[in-house]
């Protein structure tokens, strides 16, 4: 029988913005269903610390100086603003803790939240930037704080490659203000040349770069940041035409010669599939094609004889009136549903769009996996090809669409012999169905949730991936450093 049950498991993955956490497993693993924001304010006594702004009830702040004021401090009605941020701590900065107390209290708060009982594990998502030291520190205030029966913390890292089910990926984890590179190959992390808080890469680096185009139209930071959320915010590949200017119609004929004698914009054998019109023949206004059929040549000409000769002038006339009105309507109809389809903003891609579409053009991604080392670190070559075609791109701050295009072309030409052929996306697991609609942005708790189940149900402790209370005492807490994943 395993040590501890599905139920009794607490998971608790802190960043710089969001703090994920959850207690227990359900038979189909879920999104975090405690999600808080990573800041704490300071109370009025010096060393304490609250979740939440505190403010009078009314609103106004009262004035020391006036004794009855003084005097009636006790009838003030204070109350909690759960949505302020004014005068907020934040103890995490670029995924590097930066307040220890106001860390600690925010780990207290969580903890505090989610009510365990009292034979309750803890997995801790670690991020890169924290150093051995700093994990030691942690597992002190969590076995002394919260005397819980184990603990372990795990890399952000792995746990997205086991969110994905992966031994060998290029894991990018894009957060609220950086971005780490990680290369594991063959379940192996490759610490040597991994790209740890790469600055001015997150979703907050975005959100300043629309504030400074778009400050000028009137919008504030609030609006940017929806703004970065809606679908219409899309991130290019550099070089792409923006609309409006000129650059995004048809392009320059490749053979001017060809152009003017044949109308192909192009030679070689595609060449006669980017003809739009007839061809051209040599000479002004001419042009070479089929002949036009005898039906075509006398169409509304009459036969004033046959008809003579008939005696049904009458008939044949209404006749070529009706078939007349037909072909007319026919082709003011076939006008109508071309310039509907024309002005129809649906059939257009989001980068031709003049109207109601926004475009953000993006590089700092793409330069940070540029400059980092991480795939180039491992040292079997024949494998980097592998990590390539298995890139895991998550993280809050990759929500905005189009990296990919972007990626592949700046990637394959910049690093001559080490640059990769191909860059493929690593398909997301399909059987979490609660994760298919939110996306794998959070994958590192999914991630988490699957070791967790690994570690303290399915492993039973046989294979040291956590430390319990016992280790704890006999080593203190640099046994950390033998059972961190």
């Amino acid at each position: 029988m395993p040590p501890f049950k599905d139920e009794q498991l607490i998971i608790i993955a802190p960043g710089s913005h969001t703090t994920l956490a959850q207690l227990g497993l359900p038979e189909s693993l879920t999104p975090a269903r405690l999600r808080i924001k990573s800041r704490m304010f300071a109370a009025e006594k010096e060393g304490e610390w609250e979740p939440y702004k505190v403010r009078r009830k009314d609103g106004v702040k009262p004035e020391a100086s006036d004794a009855q004021n003084a005097a009636s401090d006790d009838d003030v009605i204070y109350e909690e603003d759960h949505d302020s941020d004014e005068g907020a701590v934040w103890p995490m900065v670029e995924g590097r803790i930066v307040n220890w107390p106001c860390f600690f209290a925010l780990m207290t708060h969580v903890y505090n939240a989610l009510n365990p009982p009292f034979h309750t594990p803890i997995l801790l998502v670690g991020q890169p930037a924290w150093t051995p030291k700093e994990k030691e520190r942690l597992t002190q205030f969590f076995f002394e704080k919260f005397k819980m029966p184990a603990f372990t913390i795990m890399d952000s890292a792995t746990a997205i490659a086991y969110a994905y089910g992966t031994q060998s990926a290029t894991i990018v984890d894009v957060g609220y203000q950086k971005a780490d590179v990680t290369a594991i190959s063959d379940f192996i992390m490759h610490e040597t040349g991994r790209a740890i808080s790469v600055p001015d890469c997150g979703g907050d680096a975005m959100t300043q770069r629309l504030l400074e185009l778009l400050k000028p139209k009137g919008l504030n930071r609030e609006m940017c940041e929806q703004l970065k959320k809606n679908a219409i915010c899309e991130i290019l590949p550099p070089n792409t035409p923006l609309p409006g200017s000129g650059e995004s119609g048809a392009e320059p004929p490749s053979n001017p010669a060809a152009a003017a004698s044949t109308g192909a914009t192009g030679s070689g054998p595609d060449g006669a599939a980017t003809i739009g019109n007839g061809p051209r023949g040599p000479g002004v206004d001419t042009e070479v094609g089929e002949e036009a059929k005898e039906d075509e040549e006398s169409e509304g000409v009459l036969d004033v004889a046959s008809i003579v000769t008939s005696g049904k002038m009458n008939e044949l006339l209404a006749k070529k009136e009706k078939e007349k009105q037909e072909k007319a309507a026919a082709k003011k109809k076939g006008a109508d549903a071309a310039r509907e389809a024309a002005n129809k903003p649906g059939r257009l891609p989001n980068a031709k769009r003049e109207r109601v579409t926004f475009l953000y053009e993006d590089h700092a991604l793409l330069s940070a996996l540029k400059d980092t080392t991480s795939v180039s670190a491992v040292d079997e070559v024949n494998k980097r090809s592998e990590l390539w075609d298995s890139l895991i791109i998550v993280g809050n701050g990759a929500k905005v669409r189009g990296p990919m295009g972007g990626l592949h072309s700046h990637n394959t030409h910049s690093g001559h012999g080490q640059s990769p052929t191909s860059i493929k996306l690593v398909k997301a697991p399909e059987y979490f169905p609660e994760w298919k609609d939110v996306g794998m942005d959070e994958a590192v708790f999914l991630g988490a949730q699957v070791a967790a189940k690994v570690l303290f149900i399915v492993d039973q402790g046989l294979g040291q991936g956590y430390m319990t209370r016992t280790d704890y005492n006999d080593q203190g807490p640099s046994g950390i450093r033998d059972v961190c994943m």
